[in-house]
């Protein structure tokens, strides 16, 4: 029985030198075509996730990803469109209870488009396919909302301070997601790393996910939040993310139509973005 809930109870979270800080002014951080054109960037995400039920026990699931993402910037309709292709992917499902799930880039077809606006803020106009399966291990829709941080409203000052809040539903599957995301930001000012000066920007956040579907003929529904922290550097001058980090760490419970309790969840998220060419 166990075995058979794990695709649901998992989609809610694959959903999943020194420095020294300058002041002076720099030119406003906004999405734009890059200098230099075209960027590539290691993405890591990893995850380890355990449910527990009364009477059933505890198991931990891990759950993680490698991937190599090339992104081209094209000026469009007042914003910027990035196409984001995935050139490399290591993705896989692990737990106790049956055989690993695992994915390369063979697995998916086609590539990310998004349209953002001066601050990030993005709207999906394409998305790549995965088999069924590949939902467990790499879901698209968190990729595309969650792939490019919010860059300051225009005018914010060195310690100054914003919010933000992001929504998105997606129906990959083995179920659909409804995940929403409040952070707080700061901008902490300019770092000098490897001596060149970046942006170097902090959040706070607080995350909501719902996730519902069917699973082996059982409905299910599954609620999980949790605080967020993490922080990226931008490079002004050339108007490209050089490095985001995330953690994540999530509680929350999923109901199962063939259960008569609640199954407990515990999830933590690491996240690292850092570009490497371009």
């Amino acid at each position: 029985m166990r075995n058979r809930m794990l695709p649901l109870c998992l989609m809610v979270l694959v959903g999943c030198g020194g420095a020294a800080t300058l002041g002076g002014s720099s030119p406003e951080m906004v999405y734009a075509v890059p200098g230099g054109g075209a960027l590539i960037y290691d993405r890591s995400d990893s995850m380890s996730i355990a449910i527990d039920a009364p009477g059933m026990g505890s198991i931990t699931v891990v759950v993680g990803q490698l991937m190599t993402l090339g992104m081209t910037f094209a000026s469009s309709g007042g914003g910027t469109r990035v196409r984001t292709s995935i050139e490399r992917l290591a993705a896989s499902l692990t737990n106790p209870l049956s055989g690993p799930v695992t994915l390369t880039e063979a697995d998916v077809h086609g590539d990310l488009v998004v349209q953002v606006d001066s601050r990030g803020r993005a709207e999906v106009i394409q998305t790549p396919t995965v088999a069924d399966v590949g939902g467990l291990v790499f879901n698209v829709t968190t990729l595309a909302h969650e792939l490019l941080p919010k860059l300051p409203p225009p005018g914010t000052m060195i310690g100054g301070t914003w919010v933000d809040t992001t929504s998105y539903v997606g129906a990959d599957a083995p179920g659909s997601i409804e995940m929403t995301w409040i952070g707080t930001s700061r901008l902490v000012g300019d770092t000098l790393v490897d001596g060149r000066p970046l942006s170097l920007v902090r959040t706070d956040a607080e995350v909501t996910i719902e996730v519902r579907g069917t699973i082996s003929g059982m409905e299910a529904t599954q609620s999980m939040a949790g605080p967020e922290t993490g922080f990226y550097l931008w490079d002004r001058s050339r108007r490209a993310l050089v490095t985001h980090e995330v953690q994540r760490d999530l509680t929350g419970s999923s109901t199962v139509s063939a259960l008569p309790t609640a199954l407990a969840l515990t999830a933590k998220l690491r996240r690292s973005m850092r570009l490497i060419g371009g």
